[in-house]
Formats: structure tokens, sequence, C-alpha cells
């Protein structure tokens, strides 16, 4: 290697592009549409328990010799009632508490973000003018752009792979989803 002063711009640099890029995939796109996707999950939950309850409202309304039927259905219409009455209320409540915190870790995460990206800025520039002023050697900066581009081109088609692939195919857990709902629901009580 003819000049290793090459390889700490070489580093700095794609550790800021790469944080620049998955930054702008994070703070742009991903957290917004991982807000989507749990909307979208958490409304199919509650369209399920909509379709119970008016599955035991039909067979409450049905005339129904069978008593164990009977005392099911009641049960069931009891709960939902329940469930209706004294804890909508906290759901509510607790939506609007877990929107301020994500509005509020999102700005922490920005101000945290570009701190992150300045600071290596800075060091570059520390680590250059100690380069060039103090130990009189110079970088080869056309051997750290050709590196940084083919960093680039690696790290785009990385990233068009991991969002296409990986996160529109992304599957939910529809059973642990209504598990914790239970548990968040029973803590309540």
């Amino acid at each position: 290697m003819h000049n290793f002063y090459n390889i700490i711009p070489i580093i700095l640099i794609d550790i800021f592009i790469i944080l620049v890029f998955e930054g702008l995939l994070f703070f742009l796109y991903l957290v917004k549409e991982q807000q989507h996707i749990i909307s979208k999950q958490l409304h199919i939950v509650f369209k399920n328990i909509n379709k119970q309850k008016q599955k035991y409202n039909i067979l409450d309304t049905n005339t129904d010799t069978n008593t164990d039927t009977n005392i099911n259905t009641n049960i069931n219409t009891n709960i939902f009632t329940y469930v209706k009455k004294y804890i909508e209320p906290y759901i509510k409540q607790s939506m609007i508490i877990e929107k301020l915190n994500i509005s509020q870790e999102y700005i922490n995460g920005l101000i945290y973000y570009f701190i992150i990206l300045v600071s290596i800025i800075i060091f570059l520039l520390v680590y250059v003018y100690i380069v060039y002023r103090k130990l009189h050697k110079s970088i080869n900066w056309y051997i750290v752009l050709i590196t940084v581009v083919i960093t680039i081109g690696l790290i785009i088609y990385l990233e068009y792979l991991y969002v296409t692939y990986i996160l529109f195919n992304k599957q939910f857990n529809d059973t642990q989803i209504k598990l914790d709902f239970i548990n968040a629901i029973a803590t309540k009580l």
C-alpha cells in the first residue's frame, strides 16, 4: 500500500454515506411505513373483534333453546360491553400517549443523527488538516473517490433489495398481536 493515509478518509466517507442513506431511508420512509403497517394490522385485529361481536349478537337474537349457547353468548356480549364501556377510554389515552412518545423519539433520533453526521465531517476535516499540515503527507483523493463511488453503488443496490424483498413482504403474527391485546386489557382490569 503506497499511501496508507487514504484508509481513514475512505472509512469515514463510507460511514458518512451509509448513515446518510440509512437515515434518509429510515427517517423519510421506514418510520412512516412502519406506522402504516402497524396501523393496518391493528385495524385488521379490531375488525376481527367486531366480526366476533356481530356473530355473538346474531346468535343472541336467534331464539335458540340451547341454554349453553345462550350462556356463552351472554358472557361474550358482556365481555364486549365491558371492553367497550371501561377499556375504550384507556385505549384512546394510551394511543395518544404512544403517539406523543413516537413523535418525541423521532425528534430525538433526528437530533442524534445530525450530531453524528456533523461529528464525522469535523473528524474528517481535522484528520485531513493533520495529514497535510502536520505530517506533510498527501491523500490520494482519486482513489478515495473511486472507492466511495463503488461503495455507494453497492449500498444503493443492497438497500433496494432490502426494501423490496424484506420490508414489503413483512408478515405479522396475528396470534401474538391478539395475545398482546388481551394481555393489555387484562392488566387494566
